[in-house]
């Protein structure tokens, strides 16, 4: 399985490209997972991760809402609908194509 990690700094995750700035035009499947599963699924030092596109389908593996390790160092910073929803917009642009080095990245202000 090859999995995309998106290592973040929470809050301030990176903007995709507008080339792949897109909704996904194949089966897109989000996982809400708890920061064990979360790690498990996508190592301990990435907010989240996409299993790229397979055949048309998109996995995305994001954390519930909640408090949450921070990148598994022991600080915890809480994960609103805000965040899951650029989380999803981020790893979404993975399922777009968008490489995993993050090329043309747009910050949020």
């Amino acid at each position: 399985m090859d999995v995309l990690s998106a290592a973040i700094a929470f809050p301030l995750w990176w903007l995709p490209p507008k080339k792949y700035d897109h909704p996904f035009k194949g089966e897109l499947i989000i996982q809400y997972l708890d920061a064990g599963q979360l790690a498990a699924a996508c190592g301990a030092d990435s907010w989240a991760c996409t299993e790229g596109n397979i055949n048309g389908r998109c996995i995305i593996y994001i954390p519930r809402i909640g408090v949450h390790d921070v990148l598994g160092t022991g600080s915890h910073q809480g994960v609103n609908a805000q965040g899951q929803e650029g989380l999803i917009r981020h790893e979404r642009s993975h399922c777009n194509g968008w490489p995993a080095n993050h090329p043309g990245s747009r910050f949020l202000p």
